[in-house]
Parts: structure tokens; C-alpha cells; sequence
């Protein structure tokens, strides 16, 4: 457990946004499985469901591709998506049944941006006191 919380340590944002990035890319990669039929048969789902599809799949690239070229834009997008996905499978759970583990998953990625934020703007005000002194 200490090696965890080591580890943890040392993680800043540009290297969790990296992180995220791979796990947006494969949210990518499994959408775009259920478009070719390898994962979800498109045509059998209701509208609401492929529309949902479709929308992740490009709003996954976007997020996993901005987290890498253009950290700022890829921050709202992270927002966007995580917040809609959590959105949609907690006040929508009755037509997407239960989500348990990507609402879980965006629940703890979005404390986890924000502990690494509130740290690093903790040590920027920290090393703002030390240079008035």
C-alpha cells in the first residue's frame, strides 16, 4: 500500500492527463468496435442507444487526442464526457441499466484531477509565500 500512495506522489497532471488519454483512446477503440458490429449490433439498438454510440465514439477521440495536443481544450473535454456519461447512466439507469463501473470510473477520475489541481495549486501559492518573505 505504501508503493501506491509513492507512487501517487509523484503523479502530476501532464502525466495524468497522459493516463487519461490512453483510457479515453480505448473508449475510442471499444465504440468503434460496436460501429463495425464486434461489440454491439447497431442496427438492433434503439436510436437513443447508437446515438449515444456515435457520440462517444468521436467525443472519446477528441478528449483522448486533446489531453495530449492541447491539454486545456482536453480538460473540458474529459469534463464533458465524464460528466455526460455520468449524467446519462445515474438519472437515465432504467434505458441504460446499470453502469456501476464507468460510473465509478468517472466519479474517480474527476476526484482525482481535482486532488492533483488543488495540490499543485497549493504548492504554486506555498512558493508564492516563500518569495514574498
Amino acid at each position: 500500500m505504501g508503493y501506491i500512495k509513492e507512487l501517487v506522489k509523484k503523479i502530476d497532471i501532464p502525466v495524468y492527463l497522459r493516463i487519461l488519454s490512453v483510457f479515453y483512446f480505448l473508449g475510442f477503440l471499444l465504440h468503434l468496435m460496436d460501429v463495425f458490429g464486434w461489440r454491439l449490433e447497431l442496427t438492433r439498438l434503439h436510436p437513443f442507444w447508437t446515438t449515444w454510440v456515435w457520440f462517444l465514439l468521436v467525443a472519446d477521440l477528441i478528449t483522448a487526442l486533446l489531453l495530449i495536443w492541447a491539454p486545456l481544450l482536453g480538460v473540458i473535454g474529459f469534463h464533458v464526457v465524464a460528466l455526460a456519461q455520468l449524467f446519462a447512466y445515474i438519472i437515465y439507469q432504467e434505458f441504460f441499466g446499470r453502469q456501476d463501473a464507468l460510473v465509478l470510473f468517472h466519479v474517480i477520475s474527476l476526484v482525482f484531477y481535482w486532488k492533483l489541481y488543488a495540490r499543485k495549486k497549493r504548492a504554486e501559492f506555498d512558493g508564492s509565500k516563500e518569495k514574498s518573505r
